[in-house]
């Protein structure tokens, strides 16, 4: 987790941060000695829930395998204290939800330096939901614009991926190729209405380590994405839109004892094509940071980094019945985060984190109505400013 503007290294996008997960495998689960397992799961909640799972996994040779699947069953749930519904009901209308997950995934390790793993992933949620499902309308009395209906959300990725060590002046290796479909799919009392959706995306990332004399580290790489949205229908004289994200980075992790020092730039572009415009741009992001041992207990830290993030698409679903027209200078939005902190070991039991932090956003994306009907605007609203400490 890399919290506030991220780092050169951090993938594309990271104004506000990133966040990395990477799924078990089989190995992972296997205890030494063994070489099939499984697992079977299930539980229940008070408020009108349960779920269920079942994972398989084994290996042979130089193979390993993982197979997953869960299921989670949610009913309309009772309301906390206060809670006034217009229908004076006991439960929160169009709460519940249906959730399945999916995995299967097969690696095939040629040594201890090189292994190749091929995953498929599948996210589902299914069931009568609001409109907007993060607003609850019952309260409101607005039932008219509430308009549930029965949807399905789906998302299903495909990654290769390859991990190396010891390549002659690379010292680590990982790189993938992705493809991500998302299906939204609505059925509703008049089927004209539906706002089914669907957003395909392709990647790719490099991401290589190499070491300098000794002590020393050296980062580099290159991502890689493009995104295409594709709305139920479109109306006459629309584009479908879609978006190429592509990205190169170098970042140094020097050890000066007592000091480690963090430098890194990054370089992004981007071309756009909204449903009435294009729109394209490019950006060089440099960043630094430093670490202080004053004593092996006690370490000052400071860091400032730069990032870019290209205009985001219309959302899909209603990409196809907006004339989207682009603002002839549109930007990146682009962050700076400007950090200090200190971190203290009192002892194996106790250590103390404090950290103050500034971060600004400029030419933040913005989007506002035009006089004729289903025609908008998007340009650079100004800055966004965000400052704390914890």
């Amino acid at each position: 987790v890399q919290k506030g503007t991220g780092s050169a290294s951090a993938g594309i996008g990271a104004t506000s941060g990133a966040i990395v997960a990477q799924t078990v495998d089989a190995q992972d689960l296997l205890r030494e000695g063994q070489n099939v397992g499984f697992k079977v799961n299930a539980g229940v909640s008070s408020n009108k829930g349960w779920n269920r799972g079942l994972s398989a996994y084994g290996r042979a040779g130089g193979f390993d395998a993982l197979f997953s699947a869960n299921w989670v069953t949610e009913k309309d749930y009772k309301p906390g204290k206060g809670y006034s519904p217009v229908d004076a009901s006991d439960t929160v209308r169009n709460s519940a939800l249906g959730q399945r997950g999916l995995l299967a995934k097969i690696g095939y390790s040629f040594n201890d330096d090189h292994r190749l793993v091929l995953s498929h992933r599948q996210e589902k949620t299914y069931g009568t939901r609001a409109l907007r499902e993060e607003f609850d309308f019952g309260q409101a009395g607005n039932t008219a614009n509430n308009r549930p209906s029965y949807r399905i959300l789906k998302q299903d990725t495909t990654n290769l991926e390859y991990l190396g060590a010891n390549l002659g002046f690379i010292s680590k290796a990982k790189a993938n190729v992705y493809y991500m479909n998302i299906d939204r799919d609505e059925f509703h009392a008049n089927p004209a209405s539906d706002l089914d959706a669907k957003l395909r995306t392709t990647g790719a990332n490099i991401n290589l380590d190499s070491p300098i004399f000794g002590k020393h580290t050296l980062k580099y790489g290159i991502n890689w994405r493009h995104q295409e949205a594709e709305p139920r229908t479109l109306k006459a004289g629309l584009n479908q839109e879609k978006k190429t994200d592509t990205g190169f980075y170098l970042e140094g992790i020097w050890d000066i004892e007592p000091v480690t020092l963090t430098t890194g730039l990054r370089y992004d572009r981007f071309n756009a094509t909204f449903s009435n415009g294009k729109a394209s741009g490019h950006n060089v992001n440099p960043s630094i940071g430093a670490i202080y041992d004053i004593t092996p207990d006690l370490a000052l830290n400071a860091s400032l980094n730069y990032a870019s993030r290209s205009p985001r698409l219309t959302e899909v679903a209603l990409s196809g019945g907006r004339y989207s027209h682009i603002s002839g200078d549109l930007k990146a939005e682009r962050s700076r985060n400007a950090e200090v902190g200190v971190k203290y070991n009192w002892n194996n039991a106790l250590s103390l984190n404090a950290s103050y932090f500034n971060q600004q956003i400029k030419d933040v994306q913005a989007v506002k109505n035009l006089p004729t009907k289903d025609h908008y605007l998007y340009y650079n609203g100004g800055t966004l400013k965000n400052s704390g400490y914890e």
